[in-house]
């Protein structure tokens, strides 16, 4: 690009710095409100240093089917080897069922599920076993040697926790009972004082939607509130109250217990729970949230990860359901980094690590490596349109940063705009700018998988 910088001979210059990126991004407030260190937009970056970085993104794992609906893992003890076996296991949707061998893959014959199911270890009369189910295709048991079998008696789950030894569940169909099994016996259904049974919550906080063990109780999450179940000893002595009263929608497959806290997402906003109350956390983020009926949540590394609907960009109207990003928020510090450009369907805990299973099928983990399966995100800040507490005309005469990345700069008012492609040099990459206008934005767009942005420096003149 030519050098069409041009020095004023009798224009004020004031030198502005943005000495570091905490202050994140603002998507509620009007972005002509915003202060230079607030941008209106942040995604794909990490700003948790102060400095914009790579962001979340997926990375390959073994699994190589394209047809994946869910990915867990299988953990028993085997006597013969004196050790802790580890079995990594996958259901596609074929509904066949897969599980880690030491030559691969290999299908385990005798389940099937047609729809993506859930799965929690368990030790079942002293030996460990894996118990699999969906809400279409019962519970099945697998010790990881003999072939499985199904539990003829078990509700159809749409969520489950384990709490003192009983496995109480949200079901189909009404979604308004929470069931309950056996004392030590998750597979014992029978409705009984000494068995299982259920709770019916008939009120004005509408289905229950997931069930969690938390702080010693069993929480109900409902379309419009939360419920405590008080649930040990005998059944005769379980009770329930209502705590939380939402103001939107609560999605029940976005919770989870997160160390000493409980994190939800709404229709409104982002939620911790203490037990007692829910507070809204991270509502800067609330502007670039859509309606996001499928969301997955996940507690992995003290983060919680929440897959959502996030807007493509300022104005878009994203109609489709479908996820299309990922949140993660430190609910020790409140720091948000917002992944956009994926969508995934389920979010899959295992031992050290959170998989994802995308939109196509894809099986990954999640990794702060900036890319998708090899292919880096575009990385994107942008600021809000800054006026620099005056009305007058200014002229952006250098752009100034610390940058170990090519990146491009783009700088726009009500004039136009202009885009630079920046070759970093060792310090400071000055970028000679001469842009004028009122009110100005500036964007930086990096599509490196690693990142290092820092400092910006702003010459302006008057």
């Amino acid at each position: 690009m030519t050098d069409d910088y041009i020095a004023g001979m009798s224009a004020r210059t004031k030198k502005l710095s943005l000495p570091n990126f905490f202050s994140g991004f603002d998507s509620t407030s009007d972005e002509s409100v915003l202060p230079l260190n607030t941008a209106k937009r942040i995604y794909n970056f990490d700003y948790s240093s102060g400095a914009l970085t790579e962001g979340w993104g997926i990375g390959q794992s073994g699994i190589t089917s394209e047809n994946v609906t869910y990915v867990w893992q299988f953990r028993r003890y085997d006597s013969v080897s004196g050790c802790e076996i580890k079995t990594l296991m996958y259901s596609c949707s074929d509904g066949s069922v897969y599980a880690a061998m030491p030559h691969g893959f290999s299908r385990l014959y005798g389940v099937n599920f047609s729809s993506a199911p859930q799965a929690v270890n368990y030790r079942l009369y002293g030996e460990d076993v894996i118990l699999m189910f969906s809400q279409l295709d019962g519970m099945f048991v697998w010790n990881g040697i003999d072939p499985p079998y199904k539990v003829e008696s078990a509700p159809d789950v749409t969520s489950f926790t384990m709490h003192y030894e009983r496995m109480f569940v949200s079901t189909g169909g009404e979604k308004n009972t929470v069931w309950f099994s056996d004392d030590l016996d998750p597979t014992n259904w029978n409705l009984s004082l000494s068995d299982g049974g259920f709770i019916q919550l008939v009120d004005e906080f509408g289905s229950v939607n997931r069930v969690l063990s938390f702080a010693g109780y069993v929480y109900a999450l409902r379309d419009r509130g939360i419920s405590r179940i008080t649930a040990y000893g005998s059944q005769k002595d379980f009770s329930v109250v209502n705590l939380f009263v939402s103001s939107g929608r609560i999605y029940g497959a976005s919770a989870a217990v997160c160390g000493d806290t409980l994190m939800f997402l709404a229709d409104d906003g982002l939620y911790r729970f203490d037990g007692l109350s829910a507070r809204k956390v991270a509502s800067a983020i609330c502007g670039a949230l859509k309606s996001s009926p499928s969301a997955r949540g996940a507690y992995y590394d003290g983060k919680y990860f929440v897959a959502a609907r996030f807007e493509e960009t300022d104005g878009d109207s994203v109609d489709s359901e479908s996820n299309n990003g990922f949140l993660v928020y430190d609910p020790k510090t409140g720091a948000v980094s917002l992944t956009r450009g994926i969508g995934l369907k389920e979010l899959c805990p295992i031992d050290g690590a959170l998989m994802a299973v995308d939109g196509n099928g894809r099986a990954g983990f999640i990794e702060k490596n900036g890319e998708i399966y090899g292919v880096p995100l575009e990385k994107s800040w942008v600021s809000g349109s800054l006026d620099f507490g005056t009305d007058g005309i200014k002229t952006v005469k250098e752009f100034s940063v610390d940058a170990s990345v090519p990146f491009r700069l783009t700088v726009s008012s009500e004039r136009g705009g202009k885009t630079f492609s920046v070759l970093p040099k060792k310090g400071l990459t000055t970028v000679r700018v001469n842009a004028s206008g009122k009110k100005i934005c500036f964007a930086i767009t990096c599509k490196s998988s690693k990142a290092r942005i820092a400092r910006p420096f702003i010459k302006l003149g008057y």
